[in-house]
Order: structure tokens, then sequence, then C-alpha cells
């Protein structure tokens, strides 16, 4: 768990994890099912976050929240982290360009509104 607290300290420049934080970044470092319920405030988006730093590949992340998910990814943007977010509406020849993004590896984080996903699972790209 030492490589996490790294990260938490180079990105997020904490020196501890919250209340249950680590048990779950762990769990999902083990490729576990989880169900985390926290309070606001409590932390939830690093124990998505994290994990996705600490191993290849891309992360990828569905969420309704529109503002929240164009908020997060901005921060991690401007940590250096390379982030992404689709909430809809976009032209084709957008889908296209987050599509290569996305399959060729660009990017560590990849935020998805349920109704974008749906169409990117359903286009031609």
């Amino acid at each position: 768990m030492q490589e996490a607290g790294n990260i938490l300290k180079k990105y997020w420049g904490h020196e501890s994890f919250r209340p249950m934080q680590e048990e779950i970044i762990l769990a999902a470092g083990k490729r576990r099912d989880i169900l985390a319920l926290l309070p606001t405030g409590g932390g939830k988006s690093l124990c998505f976050q994290i994990p996705v730093l600490l191993q290849e590949g891309i992360g990828i992340v569905i969420s309704p929240l529109v503002a929240l998910m164009e908020d997060q990814v901005k921060a991690l943007q401007k940590k250096g982290i390379k982030a992404l977010a689709i909430a809809g509406g976009y032209l084709s020849r957008s889908w296209t360009h987050y599509w290569i993004t996305v399959s060729m590896g660009i990017i560590n984080s990849f935020t998805c509104h349920p109704n974008a996903c749906s169409r990117i699972s359903s286009s031609s790209v």
C-alpha cells in the first residue's frame, strides 16, 4: 500500500488516507468487486482515481453527475494526470477523436455519462 500512499502524497498532498479509503483502494487493486458507501466529503473519488494510477491501462468511470465529473477531470488534468470526460452532445467527429484517444491508451482516466457511454457502444466508430 506504500505505492498508493506515495500517489496520495504526490498528487493530492495528503499524508494519510481518510477512514475506509485505504481498504477500498487495496481491494480495487486486487480487482475485487466493491460496494463502498462513504459520506459526502468522505473521499470517494480517490477510491477510484488512485487505483487507476497504480495500474496499467485506463480506468473507466461512469457517472450521471455531469458537473461533478467535469470538475474532477479538470482537477486531475491540473495535477498532470491524463483524464478525459464525455458528457454527451458531441459531434461525430469529436466521438471519433475521443474513441481513438481512449483506445490508444493516451489517457489514464476516462469518465463518461451513462447516455454518452451508450452512444459510444452503439456507434460505428
